[in-house]
C-alpha cells in the first residue's frame, strides 16, 4: 500500500511538505478530514490502520481495509478484552495509526477516547499528526457526498494538490494522549484560519 499511495500521489499531483520526518515507530494520530487520510497516511509510512469493525463491512472500503490488514476494533467489547487486537498491535513491524476523531470532520471534532485510552494502556510512544489540505483540492470532507463523485472530482482537478502535515510527540508524563492530540488538533486549526 505504502508504494501504490505514493505512485497515486504522483499521479494527481499531490505534494506532501512534511514538518519533518514522521518516526517509524510510534502511534499515530491523525485528525480526519476525508478518505484521502488513508492514502497520505500510507504514502508517508508503510502504516496499518485501526478502524472500527464496522468499517470491514462496507462495499470497496472495506475489502481494501482489509486487503491492507487494517486491526479492527469492535466497539462493543470492552477494550481491555480485545487480546488479539492487543497482541497485533504489540507485533506489528509497521506503524499504528488511526483517526481518534472516529469519522471525517471538516473542523476539528471530539475525540473518541476508546482507542486512545487503550493505546495508553500499552504505553507505545506516540505521535499526534495534523493534515492541512490546500482548501481549493476536492479531499477535503465531503459530507454526504458519494464517495464515487469525491473520486471523479479528484481525478478531475487539472491544479497541484499541496498537503501540510505537522506533529508533535505525545508524553504520558505531560497528561492523557487524548487531551495532548486535542490540544494540538485545535491549536493548528486556530492558527491556519488565522491565514
Amino acid at each position: 500500500m505504502h508504494f501504490a499511495a505514493r505512485v497515486l500521489l504522483k499521479i494527481l499531483r499531490v505534494e506532501l511538505r512534511v514538518s519533518r520526518p514522521i518516526p517509524q515507530d510510534h502511534f499515530i494520530f491523525a485528525n480526519h478530514q476525508g478518505w484521502f487520510d488513508f492514502v497520505v497516511l500510507s504514502a508517508l509510512s508503510p502504516v496499518r490502520f485501526i478502524a472500527k469493525r464496522e468499517v470491514s463491512a462496507i462495499p470497496v472500503i472495506g475489502r481494501a481495509a482489509t486487503c491492507v490488514k487494517t486491526l479492527f476494533v469492535d466497539r462493543g467489547v470492552p477494550i481491555d478484552k480485545q487480546v488479539k487486537l492487543k497482541q497485533d498491535i504489540l507485533t506489528s513491524k509497521h506503524p499504528i495509526a488511526c483517526f481518534p476523531e472516529g469519522t471525517t470532520n471538516a473542523k476539528v471534532g471530539k475525540l473518541k477516547l476508546g482507542v486512545l485510552n487503550f493505546v495508553e494502556g500499552i504505553e507505545k510512544p506516540a505521535i499526534a499528526v495534523f493534515l492541512r489540505f490546500d482548501p481549493q483540492a476536492p479531499i477535503l470532507f465531503v459530507g454526504d457526498e458519494p464517495l464515487g463523485q469525491s473520486i471523479s472530482k479528484l481525478f478531475g482537478f487539472r491544479g497541484k494538490i499541496c498537503v501540510d502535515i505537522t506533529w508533535i510527540y505525545l508524553d504520558l508524563e505531560k497528561g492523557k494522549y487524548s487531551e495532548q492530540t486535542s490540544l494540538f488538533f485545535k491549536s493548528v486549526e486556530k492558527s491556519t484560519s488565522e491565514f
